[in-house]
């Protein structure tokens, strides 16, 4: 009985310290808000909502003739970045928050599509407003295996 608890507290901790990681940023860009990666295509689309928040709108659509599945090793699904023109993280949607460390998987059929969205206030880690200028953006997904669904484009605020 003790050593099924030890291997299930190893597991545990070894899962969560997987999970909590929010390092997860693809190394690989594309420079469009397209992406086709094995018939899926995540789009993404900005609407400034007011004066101090933009929402980002995304969808994931299954354009190919398979059904596919994507893994996830933690409640978070997404993270979005901004970065100033030079590279430096001002914005991570990850940031501030913790996710489960929970195994779940999205299947997507042959034609079939999911939406989203997310409001982020302007402000920046550091809980400052970002000036008006132009940012660098990325969205990604963090699923497994990491095939390529990120969106990186130029964002004006």
């Amino acid at each position: 009985m003790l050593r099924n608890l030890y291997w299930g507290t190893i597991l545990a901790v070894l899962l969560a310290a997987s999970g909590c990681d929010t390092a997860t940023s693809p190394l690989e860009t594309v420079s469009r808000g397209r992406l086709m990666s094995k018939g899926l295509h995540l789009t993404v689309s900005t609407n400034r909502t007011g004066p101090d928040s933009l929402t980002f709108q995304h969808k994931l659509e299954n354009r190919g003739p398979e059904d596919r599945t994507l893994t996830f090793y933690s409640s978070q699904d997404f993270d979005i970045e901004v970065r100033s023109q030079g590279g430096e993280l001002l914005w991570q949607w990850s940031h501030d928050k913790y996710f489960l460390p929970v195994l779940s998987s999205v299947q997507l059929a042959s034609g079939e599509s999911q939406t989203g969205e997310t409001v982020w206030d302007l402000k920046g880690n550091d809980a400052g407003h970002l000036p008006p200028g132009i940012y660098k953006c990325k969205f990604y997904l963090t699923c497994s295996p990491n095939i390529g669904l990120v969106s990186e484009f130029t964002l004006t605020l």
